[in-house]
């Protein structure tokens, strides 16, 4: 009797961890400590405007949480849905005083962007406007998870 049960333990535990342990995914990653959170903010910051040239691209959609939201300065605001049907097309971009901090898998950018940018069809030349931006670590790599943008264009 007591072979027969390790024998039937046996062969639970290789049902178990045999081939299908391969197919389960791995552990996620932790997210990266940084040495300057800056540097690493600005990367991101610049990522995701590059990523607006145009229209909504899957790698924005990649890039953004599951979770994001976005807050206007004339007080309009958006989810990750909403945002990615009526993207706003920046076509230049150049990011200064960036400040940034990290929590674990989050790290907080605040920044001033001066763009050139297209938002709801009217076109905005030279707009510098504080940001902050949101970001979190899924186990792969940083997504946006929250952006706001302090000025409304002129």
């Amino acid at each position: 009797v007591a072979l027969l049960i390790a024998v039937a333990l046996c062969a639970t535990l290789a049902c178990t961890a045999g081939p299908a342990t391969a197919a389960r995914p791995t552990a996620a990653t932790p997210a990266p400590v940084l040495k300057k959170p800056a540097v690493e903010g600005r990367k991101l910051a610049a990522r995701f405007l590059t990523l607006l040239k145009g229209t909504s691209t899957p790698a924005l959609k990649a890039f953004l949480s599951p979770a994001f939201l976005l807050q206007r300065a004339d007080g309009t605001s958006a989810t990750r849905a909403a945002y990615l049907k009526a993207v706003t097309n920046v076509k230049s971009f150049v990011i200064t005083d960036v400040k940034a901090t990290q929590q674990g898998g989050t790290l907080a950018v605040r920044y001033t962007a001066t763009t050139d940018q297209i938002v709801d069809g009217v076109e905005y030349k030279r707009t510098p406007a504080p940001r902050l931006s949101t970001f979190v670590w899924n186990g792969r790599a940083w997504t946006l998870m929250s952006h706001a943008n302090f000025n409304t264009p002129q």
